[in-house]
């Protein structure tokens, strides 16, 4: 399981200090909360899938800025030192993968994904 959250977060080139941030968001009670921005943004059905078994539906730069703001997707896109256009296209292809490595068993279960989240954050060092 931690070999595959590394490889949804290292995939692709991706930016380590983006993903990071990424796997913050998702700590600390971050699952339930990410599933329910995007559920509040419309964008529901997606988020479930990504808990749920099956197949993951992606998502694309302008869902991820509609489920989280243009202000924290700035504040991202800052702190990663990369455009908002590069952040929202990593977070759309990272974030689907992360929440579904995260919840296993088909559930949000927060602190069950904390712990995976943890050991891949000292996984990547950071």
């Amino acid at each position: 399981m931690l070999d595959k959250l590394i490889g949804s977060a290292l995939g692709g080139g991706r930016n380590n200090q983006l993903m990071g941030m990424a796997l913050g968001m998702l700590s600390g009670g971050g699952v339930s909360q990410l599933v329910s921005k995007f559920a509040g943004a419309g964008l529901g059905a997606k988020a479930d899938s990504w808990v749920g078994g099956g197949d993951n539906d992606s998502l694309d730069a302008d869902e991820v800025r509609q489920a989280l703001g243009d202000e924290e997707i700035a504040r991202i896109a800052s702190e990663a030192g990369v455009s908002e256009q590069e952040a929202t296209e990593q977070l759309a292809e990272a974030l689907p993968e992360m929440v579904n490595e995260a919840t296993p068993t088909g559930q949000v279960d927060d602190s069950a994904a904390d712990d995976l989240l943890g050991q891949m954050k000292g996984a990547l060092g950071l």
